[in-house]
């Protein structure tokens, strides 16, 4: 039976360049090469967004950008998953607080989220 990890993160797993409003190659982005890696007993669903952070929002965005607020939309529209691998912080660090303490905050919420979203048949 396949394994389902859904990556879920900000520019990072977007695949995001530095040198401009671009990405990388398809095959060069994280979860591709961890799909690969892992094979094909896996699923590997990349949801990564740039600027994403934890909890905090952006009024001036033209897309939602808190992780809270598509997170549960996302666990039950690729359900059911298998792992959860959660890979964001740095734009907390950015935009609240200017500290680690906001994105730890933001961190635990995200993982209160995943723990207690009602899954169907109860599904850990």
């Amino acid at each position: 039976m396949t394994k389902t990890i859904l990556a879920f993160g900000d520019s990072l797993t977007f695949g995001a360049r530095a040198d401009g409003p671009k990405r990388h190659d398809k095959a060069d982005r994280w979860p591709v090469v961890l799909q690969q890696t892992l094979g094909a007993d896996y699923d590997v669903i990349a949801e990564g967004l740039n600027g994403r952070t934890t909890v905090f929002g952006d009024p001036q965005a033209v897309h939602l950008r808190a992780g809270c607020d598509v997170l549960p939309t996302l666990l039950h529209s690729h359900q059911p998953l298998d792992l959860v691998v959660i890979m964001l912080g740095t734009n907390d660090v950015m935009v609240a607080e200017k500290s680690s303490r906001a994105a730890t905050r933001g961190m635990a919420r995200l993982v209160e989220i995943v723990r207690q979203h009602p899954y169907w048949g109860g599904a850990p």
